[in-house]
Formats: structure tokens, C-alpha cells, sequence
């Protein structure tokens, strides 16, 4: 995965285009669909098995780095990390209802 596209979901702050987001949670959770108002959960139900797999700090600093080039091979969540993370997305409160 190309290092900004990475950053996008550990930084919570676009790098690339918003199309690549969508994508790439799509390929790491293995659920197609995902929709603009359920990013904020799905990327904080992500987050646990992202810091798992991506260890260097200048993936979770916050700030925005475009000189940041290159590749990180992730490969998508395994079937009983894909249930952990939606089981977390789940017990999220819904951003459109109470």
C-alpha cells in the first residue's frame, strides 16, 4: 500500500484522494460499501488491528507529510480479525441516529 494512503487511515487526515479511503478500508475489512458517514467508526474500529500491523511512529504522528514516498505491504485483516474489527464497529454509537 502506498505509504500516504496508509497514513489517511492512521493519521485520520486525507493524503490522497478520498476514493482511496473507502477502498482501502474496503480491502482491509473485506466489506464493500462502506459509506461516508460511517468513516469515523470504522476507522476507530480499525485502528487497534492497524497499530498492531504498522509500528513506526511516523504513521500515527497526526500531522500531514506529503514528502513521506513509497510502499508498506499490508495485507487485508484475516477472517477472525475482519469479525474483531466489525464486532467493534458494531458497539460504536451510530453517527445518524440516537
Amino acid at each position: 500500500m502506498q505509504k500516504q494512503r496508509l497514513r489517511n487511515l492512521t493519521t485520520k487526515k486525507l493524503h490522497t484522494e478520498i476514493d482511496h479511503v473507502y477502498k482501502d478500508l474496503e480491502f482491509i475489512t473485506g466489506t464493500p460499501g462502506i459509506m461516508t458517514h460511517q468513516l469515523p467508526n470504522i476507522l476507530t474500529a480499525v485502528e487497534p488491528w492497524l497499530k498492531d500491523k504498522v509500528k513506526d511512529p511516523e504513521y500515527w504522528d497526526g500531522e500531514y507529510n506529503p514528502a513521506l514516498k513509497g510502499e508498506l505491504e499490508l495485507t487485508p485483516a484475516t477472517a477472525i480479525e475482519r469479525q474483531a474489527i466489525m464486532s467493534r464497529f458494531a458497539e460504536l454509537p451510530s453517527l445518524l441516529f440516537d
